[in-house]
């Protein structure tokens, strides 16, 4: 599989692109398309139309293209295993690692069925994802806010979490 990495300036357009208003934002988008990569496979134009739906009048066929690259690129990267660079630090203080992780379940549970389907491990795999989304106010997750250092290993294991993911739904890629 031969890759063209995006430049840094389809990067900041793409950037660009989310952050500005009535959008979910990069690191929102960096998280959907990388539950997209990592999980089952599902048509571009499916996850395109989950992504771009509320943009559709300035949607434009060079925006769909970076982003189409951007998650072939993030697909790559962990099909290579290398190092995954996120749009925020790993840390509960940064409040793009919320973002993230919202947009993460966003791509998740639009494909709810296919990604947990009959299987426990999923669950256990994505419960830093939802706990940082901010999505579940149950008691437990209440009540493991208070567990600081259980709460800062959950956000620096998401990257191993990631590659799990990945493995679990492409075992022979």
């Amino acid at each position: 599989m031969s890759l063209i990495p995006l430049t840094t300036v389809e990067k900041s357009r793409i950037e660009l692109f989310f952050d500005s208003e009535e959008r979910i934002g990069y690191a929102a988008a960096h998280g959907f398309l990388l539950a997209i990569s990592v999980g089952p496979e599902v048509a571009v134009e499916e996850w395109m139309q989950w992504l771009l739906d509320d943009h559709a009048p300035d949607r434009t066929a060079e925006i769909e293209a970076l982003i189409g690259r951007w998650q072939k690129e993030l697909f790559w990267t962990c099909y290579h295993d290398e190092p995954l660079v996120f749009p925020c630090r790993l840390t509960p203080e940064d409040p793009l690692l919320n973002e993230w992780c919202a947009g993460f379940m966003e791509a998740v549970f639009c494909q709810e069925v296919r990604f947990f389907g009959e299987n426990a491990e999923v669950v256990e795999l994505t419960v830093p994802m939802v706990f940082f989304s901010n999505l579940d106010d149950s008691p437990e997750f209440k009540l493991l806010q208070k567990n600081r250092l259980a709460v800062r290993q959950m956000a620096e294991n998401i990257p191993e979490l990631i590659k799990e993911l990945f493995l679990l739904f492409h075992p022979g890629d």
